[in-house]
């Protein structure tokens, strides 16, 4: 059966429903606040706070007067303070990064899984087909409990990229 970009529909409604999940959570409490995003734990503030000084004083401080050892996550300050850069300083940006990387996670689980089954008929993908959304991946995410006969031999097209057109012909450990 020939891969087509459609036979990745869980992926791009998992894509679409994201943000659009993001979106409906995030309305009320930014029209409660007159217009603001506020995020609920001091974290975000202070990695803000770090990010900005950095990319306009060059100081790793939450002021811009000297140094203070205070952010959890150096990365996320580095890419904060990146972003900062490049955009300039609103207080949505550090949702829209991970909201950005959580869509790569999407990917990232999805190639993975496809990987993992190593022919057409990831577990997520015949799951989605014959289930409600999400139910197998929730109650099994590596298919472990699936019958893989079934899964092989699904004809609606529900498939990842075959592993042997990747020149991949055993899964495992080696």
């Amino acid at each position: 059966m020939k891969s087509t970009p459609l036979n990745n529909w869980p992926l791009y409604a998992s894509a679409v429903a994201l943000p659009l999940l993001v979106w409906l959570t995030e309305r009320i409490p930014i029209s409660r606040n007159h217009g603001y995003l506020v995020y609920a734990l001091d974290d975000a503030y202070i990695h803000m706070s770090i990010a900005k000084n950095l990319s306009h004083f060059g100081i790793w401080g939450v002021t811009r007067y000297g140094f203070t050892p205070a952010s959890s996550s150096l990365l996320w300050t580095l890419l904060l303070s990146l972003a900062f850069s490049l955009v300039g300083m609103h207080q949505i940006v550090p949702l829209l990064l991970n909201l950005v990387f959580s869509l790569l996670v999407l990917v990232a689980v999805d190639a993975i899984l496809c990987w993992y089954k190593g022919k057409d008929g990831g577990p997520i993908h015949n799951a989605v087909g014959r289930h409600p959304p999400g139910a197998i991946a929730l109650a099994d995410p590596l298919g472990h409990g699936t019958n893989s006969a079934n899964l092989a031999d699904d004809s609606r097209g529900l498939s990842c990229r075959p592993a042997r057109l990747r020149g991949i012909t055993k899964l495992g450990p080696a």
